[in-house]
């Protein structure tokens, strides 16, 4: 048996963890000086906009689609059969293969986050590009 989390889950495939968000702001992150400065506030759900989760069938948090739980699915794939993971063992890989659509000639694996950020570098890029074209 594989070592397991709080969230049940083995320890190599990690979670989406609200509290460890690397985007929250600090209290005070913007300089009191530089307030004036400030047009607009975006306030942004980043869950499924900037990253991918993959959701198993008891509504747990969603799996968050990075390059470790992918590596561990890769990992555990062929023996996945009996696999207390095998649900999300099995979406993450099909996840990672899925083709993308509307002309892109590519798979959702250019959407993984790279650990230890939760979020995609590809889909921050995008979501930049049309807050400048704003």
């Amino acid at each position: 048996s594989s070592p397991r989390c709080a969230s049940g889950r083995p320890d190599n495939l990690t979670s989406v963890d609200q509290s460890a968000m690397p985007w929250q702001l600090e209290s005070g992150a913007l300089p009191p000086d530089r307030i004036g400065e400030v047009d607009t506030i975006i306030f942004l759900d980043v869950d499924g906009v900037l990253n991918v989760g993959a959701r198993d069938i008891s509504g747990s948090m969603p799996l968050l689609y990075n390059d470790v739980n992918v590596k561990a699915s890769r990992n555990n794939w062929d023996n996945r059969i009996g696999h207390p993971n095998r649900i999300l063992i099995e979406k993450l890989m099909a996840l990672d293969k899925r083709q993308l659509s509307h002309g892109e000639d590519s798979t959702f694996s250019k959407f993984a986050c790279q650990a230890p950020s939760h979020l995609s570098e590809v889909l921050v890029e995008r979501f930049a590009a049309i807050i400048s074209a704003a």
